[in-house]
């Protein structure tokens, strides 16, 4: 409220004229009072519109005096500093989880898929195989269709080598059977012929 003790006409008129601009009252002065307040006197100027009231020579008509609460003020910037840090924690740890989720998913998983398939096919499980249950065109995927391929490979030599020692085993019973039928004909034989 600005004070002018001239007449009843000129203070209605200055409560209902509206306050200047802050670009009108540059100078604005911070006076620290020791106390939990902000106290700032700001000088008013005379405006154009004020010389019918005020005589030339008069630069300012009074001072605006305004005091404002620094502990409301601090209050309101610990309760936001609070929520911020809440808000940012709170971010942080999702952020957290869903890397962790997402290491989980898209790391952990297909290397535990793959080391069950190893440990069965090192326990003699040949029919194993590492079936893609992730759909994407990776590291893992390569890596599943390479023990795939070598699981495959394994098995086949394996089947190939079985059956080179069943005839193998084949040829050496054949073989003994026709060196059992020659000695026991050369024995028939040489029997026939001392008798």
């Amino acid at each position: 409220m600005i004070l002018d003790f001239s007449s009843n006409r000129r203070r209605r008129a200055a409560q209902d004229a509206p306050p200047p601009a802050p670009a009108s009252r540059p100078r604005a002065q911070h006076i620290d009072t020791g106390s939990d307040t902000l106290r700032i006197i700001t000088p008013i100027d005379r405006a154009p519109e004020c010389t019918g009231c005020h005589t030339e020579n008069v630069t300012h008509l009074g001072v605006l005096l305004t005091d404002v609460s620094l502990a409301q003020s601090e209050a309101q910037l610990l309760s936001r500093l609070r929520q911020t840090l809440l808000l940012t924690l709170g971010l942080t740890a999702l952020a957290v989880v869903i890397a962790i989720l997402m290491a989980n998913v898209l790391v952990i998983r297909p290397i535990e898929v793959m080391q069950r398939a190893m440990t069965a096919f090192e326990n003699g499980d040949d029919s194993v195989r590492i079936t893609q249950r992730w759909r994407s065109d990776d590291e893992f995927t390569r890596l599943a269709d390479s023990f795939n391929h070598l699981v495959d490979s394994i098995v086949r030599q394996k089947q190939e080598l079985e059956k080179l020692t069943q005839v193998r085993q084949q040829a050496i019973m054949d073989e003994r059977e026709r060196i059992a039928r020659e000695l026991h004909d050369g024995v028939a034989q040489f029997l026939g012929y001392v008798n």
